[in-house]
């Protein structure tokens, strides 16, 4: 048998090699393997505290200068951190010596100094998007904004810019501008400046503003600087800046439109490139499908229903476990009775995905039928372009519609607007599921109610046509060109798809070929403004877009991917289950064992502690093929007895592939047993280690790795008993199952002996440490400047710690304000702020429309809440409504540290195993 240990030879000359780059001086070693990388020209903007800064000539504004980038550091690339010092060097007075400074961090480059300010409120931006560090690549002709917050203590300046941030107009033209916010979209209101003096003009509700070429003073010079700034106390706008030249001898190209500069999309999109062709995307399809087998979302199921209807002979889906996952989530939802029309109408979309009747539903132990269409028929329907389509694809489902439908419908189409988009907040987003929602009534008019479908569909088709970039992306007006909004577009079109329409064929295919520009390389998914960066939100959605236009191209006709009406159903039935710790692993508790498993290769792991349930009598041979489904490990030879090789990623290894003594084993417990995979009988609670080894002679792995990895498992497991026998306030609690969890942690426990107090207000105290908490209670000094946090409170080292690594603030310059509550909005932005600190992505974000009182969320706090909404950290308090500003509750911070630490501790888990 073989066993997982490297050779100590080769670790031998590894350390060395690596001892010797390490003592190697660093210019030596960079001049040996890089050239410097030539200079370039950017272009610098700096603002400080809502105003631009002035250069030490005491009157040029540091607004879109042009600059000298050179590879200070000789590393063969220019990045936004040596940008920013040549334009200090250039522009500051006494250089970037004296008004200048990046240091290293525990997230890496960050600004130390800017403009001579050392607060560390600081941001930077590159091409108006953000940057996810100071060593971003910059290229020629880029532009980079710097600036200092005005608002330090909520950091709550919201970034503006221009659709266009230098331009060149043909002397007598008027300029046409569209002002947008970074994770606000279109501004309104806002007032327009001319070389900072007003031009007294404001934005539209769109953010357009024209200004007259009578408001330039063209006879003392030629190029202007046009900025805005807001007039209302609830915005604090970064500056945006546009340098304007007007030139009596520029003719705009004949690609150029003037008249709509700012008004509606024209080409380009963000120019992403991608490998990934229409030819890939069976491939894509399977891996992504390959994922989501034991994954019981919403969404997921769906999805999953749908692709199985385009690839009947794949062996990617939805698990048995997962599906009764969901039926039990969905009884329980649409029987709630905070339940309403959202909630019904996607339980019926997804239950009938998967042939339950969404119409005859039972509770566990009960014979009650729960009628989740009855309940839609009688739920006042809420007409919003954001929900009354599901509504009415809902009511498609083959159930037979319900007296609102035609209301809905003709609710709908008095939505939509004069250029084809529907609602107050309009997007292509909400287009896309417009249009499937409408493809159930191609031809339908009712010249009494005003109805006409074809009518607005030719409308809305236009507006996609409008939309649509050079690269075939669409943006949603708030965070540019972006997977999510291409795929809802896809989605629309291939409900309503015609091959005798040439605008609709047109469309069809560009959106496809853009929606792939975001696809990865590796054909695992998509990012969302990039292909390069894994997003779940985008990956589910695109692989619901491209089963809708996979099927267009195989039949050739229109395909809407929520029809699921020729279904066969039977009756939805809550079910006794219990979790064996993974997501959607949930089977029966009779005749069942849980086991772990961990899968370790070369350089670290695979897979750790992956639970899996199985059959009595199980063999590590069946707990591996388990564990591996639905992931992108592969392997050959477990069914027969031996592993001959295992792949991921790329990394294949298996007998010989590292020497003649190479391969894989495993251990049980720690003990490596003398028999096959196949003939090892597993028991509950076994935790089982497949590993590589480079020669089987060795002995096993080091003393200290098993003491490690039994450390790891023992820290892992539950601290405490049920909390119901600890607590006497969470029983039949909504939100027990996560208050077990942070109380299993020790992160939340109780306010006495016996009560957690689950609807007490969460406090500013509470939450730092909470964070504290969640950083492993690291060593820290003792500064603050607060008067009223005290050395031997319970909170005062959390609080010190959470100040030194900026994720809190005072309400004031001395005062922390410990006791006072904190809202929903404010727990997502502290958590967010720890995200960022940990190194965990937060590109993530989603549009919050889809909620009624989205307006209600803070500006400082929208980032937070778009990026909380969108890894599904927190949800609403009812389907439509946020309660953004409502105090949280300990229960509800409970739910989302529980979703916070799900999604991320994998995260942890990896980092520690590859340091």
């Amino acid at each position: 048998m073989k066993q997982m240990m490297k050779n100590k030879k080769t670790i031998a000359v590894l350390l060395l090699v690596t001892m010797l780059f390490n003592i190697m001086p660093t210019a030596v070693f960079a001049e040996e393997s890089t050239s410097p990388a030539s200079p370039i020209t950017a272009y610098v903007t700096i603002v400080d505290k809502g105003e631009f800064a002035i250069a030490k000539d005491g009157k040029t504004k540091i607004a879109h200068v042009e600059v000298t980038v050179t590879d200070r550091n000789s590393d063969g690339k220019l990045d936004i951190d040596e940008t920013l010092y040549a334009a200090h060097e250039a522009y500051y007075l006494g250089g970037a010596e004296a008004g200048y400074a990046s240091a290293d961090s525990s997230w890496g480059l960050s600004l130390a100094k800017l403009w001579g300010d050392t607060s560390g409120a600081f941001g930077y931006m590159k091409n108006n998007e953000y940057a996810s560090g100071l060593d971003d690549i910059v290229e020629n002709d880029n532009h980079i904004v710097a600036y200092i917050y005005q608002d330090s203590t909520t950091w709550s300046d919201v970034y503006s810019y221009f659709n266009t941030d230098a331009i060149t107009v043909s002397t007598g033209s008027q300029l046409d501008l569209q002002l947008t916010g970074a994770y606000y979209g279109p501004i309104e209101g806002a007032l327009i400046t001319i070389n900072s003096i007003s031009a007294e003009l404001r934005t539209d509700v769109d953010g357009n503003v024209v200004i007259p070429y009578d408001k330039f003073n063209t006879s003392e010079t030629k190029k202007f600087l046009v900025s805005a700034k807001s007039t209302t106390e609830s915005m604090i706008l970064v500056p945006p800046i546009c340098v304007v030249t007007f030139d009596e001898n520029y003719v705009p190209d004949d690609d150029e439109n003037e008249d709509n500069q700012g008004n509606e999309n024209t080409g380009n999109g963000d120019g992403i490139t991608s490998t990934v062709t229409v030819e890939d995307i069976p491939e894509l399809l399977e891996n992504i499908a390959r994922s989501y087998v034991d994954n019981s979302s919403e969404w997921v199921v769906m999805d999953m229903a749908a692709y199985e209807d385009w690839n009947p002979e794949t062996i990617n889906v939805t698990s048995d476990s997962a599906k009764q996952e969901y039926i039990n989530y969905a009884i329980s939802s649409v029987n709630a009775s905070s339940a309403g029309e959202t909630t019904y109408s996607k339980a019926i979309l997804a239950l009938t995905s998967i042939g339950t009747d969404a119409s005859e539903l039972y509770s566990k132990n009960s014979s009650t039928q729960i009628n989740a269409i009855k309940k839609l028929t009688e739920t006042t329907p809420y007409i919003y372009e954001w929900v009354t389509p599901y509504t009415l694809m809902a009511y498609n489902q083959g159930y037979g519609a319900g007296e609102n439908e035609k209301a809905l419908l003709t609710g709908l189409l008095a939505l939509q607007n004069d250029n084809g988009s529907f609602g107050e907040y309009a997007s292509v987003d909400s287009v896309g599921e417009i249009l499937a929602a409408f493809s159930f009534y191609r031809g339908y008019v009712d010249a009494t109610a005003g109805i006409d479908v074809e009518e607005s569909i030719d409308a809305s088709i236009q507006y996609l046509l409008s939309q649509i970039s050079e690269d075939g992306t669409y943006t949603d007006g708030w965070t540019g060109y972006n997977a999510n909004s291409t795929a809802m577009a896809v989605i629309g079109l291939s409900a309503i798809y015609d091959s005798e329409n040439e605008n609709i064929t047109e469309l069809f295919d560009k959106s496809v070929k853009g929606l792939l520009s975001f696809a990865l390389e590796d054909n695992t998914g998509f990012g969302y403004t990039n292909n390069s960066a894994i997003n779940s939100y985008s990956t589910e959605q695109g692989f619901r877009a491209l089963i809708a236009a996979s099927q267009v191209m195989k039949t050739g006709e229109a395909f809407n991917v929520y029809d699921f009406s020729r279904n066969t159903l039977t009756p939805g039935y809550e079910k006794e289950i219990t979790s064996s710790g993974g997501s959607g692993s949930y089977v029966p508790k009779d005749d069942k064992i849980a086991v772990k498993v961990s899968i370790k290769a070369i350089d670290g792991y695979w897979m750790q502690n992956k639970s899996v349930t199985l059959e009595e009598d199980a063999t590590v041979s069946d707990a591996l093929l388990k564990a591996i489904k639905g992931t992108s490990i592969t392997q050959e030879g477990a069914e027969d007895g031996y592993i001959s090789y295992m792949e991921y990623n790329g990394e294949k290894l298996g007998e010989f592939t590292h020497g003649d003594n190479s391969g894989w084993m495993y251990k049980v417990n720690g003990i490596a047993p003398n028999v096959g995979v196949t003939d090892y009988t597993l028991c509950d609670g076994d935790k089982i280690l497949l590993y590589f080894t480079e020669d089987y002679r060795e002995e096993s792995m080091e003393e200290d790795e098993e003491k490690d990895e039994d450390k790891k498992e023992e820290d892992s497991k539950p601290t405490t008993a049920p909390v119901t026998e600890v607590l006497n306030d969470v029983d039949g609690h909504w939100a027990i199952d996560a208050i077990q969890f942070v109380y299993d942690r020790g992160l939340l426990t109780g306010i006495s002996e016996n009560e957690f107090a689950p609807d007490l207000a969460v406090t500013r105290a509470m939450m730092a440490t909470i964070m504290y908490g969640l950083a492993g209670n690291p060593e820290h000094g003792w500064h603050y400047p607060f008067h009223d946090v005290f050395d031997m409170a319970w909170y005062a080292g959390p609080v010190a710690w959470a100040y030194e690594n900026k994720l809190v603030y005072g309400v004031s310059d001395t005062s922390y304000a410990p006791e006072t509550s904190i809202t929903r909005e404010q727990v997502a932005m502290m958590l967010m702020r720890y995200a960022n600190f940990k190194g965990y992505d937060i590109s993530q974000t989603v549009s919050l429309n889809h909620y009624k009182d989205a307006k209600n969320v803070s500006d400082y706090a929208e980032s937070a809440m778009q990026w909380a909404v969108a890894i599904g950290m927190i949800g609403g308090r009812t389907a439509d409504t946020l309660c953004a500003q409502d105090t949280a509750t300990r229960a509800e911070l409970s739910v989302m540290l529980r979703n916070f630490i799900t999604l991320y501790e994998t995260i942890d888990s990896y980092n520690s195993t590859t340091k």
